[in-house]
């Protein structure tokens, strides 16, 4: 093999990108759709809430007043990554989230 074949292919070798940088760029761009993913874990609502319901970029828009004028609800959006370790949270008696999922609950049963 020539010189001239030889650096022919170490050059297009350097144009083709590397498992090494194309694996890690697709998992850096799933990870961001998945933290763009929001899972309520409050309590089925009228407002239009659904235990469980997911939301992609945020809390829906439509409860925005709900969120001041019942600061818990916030409370029970969470992250889709986080989601396994705060369904879990919501259900332990005297953790943040149970009383948040509680005075949520208590709220909306006197009607807001």
């Amino acid at each position: 093999m020539s010189k001239k074949d030889r650096n022919l292919q170490e050059s297009e070798r350097m144009e083709i990108p590397s498992d090494e940088t194309v694996i890690p760029a697709k998992m850096a761009a799933e990870q961001s759709k998945i933290e763009e993913l929001w899972i309520y874990i409050g309590p089925d609502l009228p407002i239009g809430l659904t235990k469980y319901a997911s939301y992609r970029g945020g809390k829906p828009t439509h409860i925005k007043d709900y969120l001041t004028s019942v600061p818990d609800l916030d409370a029970l959006f969470v992250p889709i990554k986080d989601f396994s370790l705060m369904a879990i949270e919501a259900k332990r008696q005297g953790s943040y989230l149970n009383a948040a999922y509680t005075a949520v609950e208590n709220r909306f049963a006197k009607g807001v």
